[in-house]
């Protein structure tokens, strides 16, 4: 991982839900679907996490909050903003956007990620 990029996973990650979503693949089911997809480490296991406590019953926006070591709180943020005004469609692509522009400035994180990264706001 350089400092102008994030992990290529959590990249990764991003893309398959909002293919999944927009595709109309119920949100578990691309879940599980990602995990299998992604390498255990370092994505996998925390989308195998975040499939079981929608299973749970809770949102996605919730699951996402107890991995603060892999989600930012914008995405946090604009993921509950789209579950809120049911845009969680628009939300993903809105983020899978950023993301591909540049991926610093979209304040994306994972496990062991250099705290210290240059070029986001």
């Amino acid at each position: 991982m350089t400092d102008t990029q994030c992990h290529p996973d959590l990249q990764r990650f991003w893309q398959l839900l909002a293919e999944g979503w927009c595709a109309g693949q119920p949100l578990l089911t691309a879940l599980r679907s990602i995990q299998k997809t992604l390498p255990l480490e370092p994505m996998g296991r925390v989308v195998g996490l975040l499939a079981d406590e929608i299973e749970q019953g809770h949102s996605l926006s919730a699951a996402m909050k107890t991995h603060p070591s892999v989600f930012g709180k914008a995405h946090i943020c604009l993921i509950e903003g789209g579950e809120l005004l049911g845009i969680v469609d628009r939300v993903l692509l809105l983020i899978l956007e950023f993301t591909w522009r540049c991926s610093t400035c979209g304040n994306l994180q994972l496990p062991g990620a250099n705290k210290n990264r240059t070029g986001g706001p």
